[in-house]
């Protein structure tokens, strides 16, 4: 069944980019990698990924092989205002007060109030959105259900073993609206997923175990360190069996 020089491919969303994760600590794909030995894969990250974008990538020649990876994140289906939102948003991710404890902590007062302001405004933003309606999922389900179909059909044609992966967050410092309005979109791509006539389509959830605050960092949506080491780890479990040596 195994195609010979062909590639084992990773697309994911900006949970591989390693925002606020230290220097020399390996990414969870690093780490998946480095437990299989296997450094034949290549590794695509978009952030913002969706399936249409990830459907573009899969539609160039060269995408075929024995494993296909893809790792979508929380923006199919989480809530957004528009660019100039995404903007604000952004500044705060790549902000290392913002991602990391320590760091925030040993700020001076003054800088951590206005790292706290921001939080509030943020929130603010959010609240007027939802009130106005303004901030909901980007694309409808039934969007997300067509683009789901045509992606897992070509990935299943174009590879022997299919991985999906739906990203989830933690619950905690998220608004109960952001989290219910996901948790519906979640749950409908995993029941999409499972009911793919395809064999060679395997859908893994991530693991119960990894739901703590350790594991992520304090927008609770993208990993820590430890959430790369503990999610890899898991991942190269679950998938080595599948993939044979040379």
């Amino acid at each position: 069944m195994k195609l010979v020089n062909k590639m084992n491919l990773i697309i994911s969303g900006s949970i591989t980019s390693g925002y606020g994760i230290s220097a020399h600590v390996s990414r969870w794909d690093e780490v998946f990698r480095d437990q299989l030995s296997e450094k034949t894969f290549e590794s695509v990250c978009m952030d913002g990924m969706t399936h249409e974008s990830a459907f573009d990538i899969l539609c160039r020649p060269e995408c075929n092989g024995e494993l296909l990876i893809l790792y979508f994140g929380t923006r199919i289906g989480w809530p957004r205002i528009g660019k100039l939102f995404d903007k604000f948003l952004l500044f705060e991710l790549k902000n290392s007060g913002y991602l990391d404890l320590s760091v925030f902590n040993s700020l001076r007062k003054g800088a951590r109030m206005r790292r706290i302001s921001k939080r509030i405004t943020r929130i603010l933003l959010k609240s007027l959105g939802i009130l106005l309606r303004l901030y909901k999922p980007e694309l409808p389900k039934d969007k997300v259900l067509q683009d789901l179909d045509l992606l897992l059909t070509i990935a299943a044609k174009n590879f022997n073993w299919v991985i999906y992966i739906q990203h989830h967050h933690l619950s905690t410092r998220r608004l109960r609206y952001e989290s219910k309005k996901y948790e519906k979109y979640y749950s409908l791509l995993l029941s999409a997923v499972r009911s793919r006539p395809e064999s060679n389509i395997l859908l893994v959830e991530m693991p119960k175990d990894i739901f703590s605050a350790k594991f992520f960092l304090p927008d609770c949506v993208h990993y820590s360190d430890l959430g790369h080491n503990k999610f890899g780890s898991f991942l190269a479990k679950t998938v080595g069996p599948l993939i044979k040596k040379k």
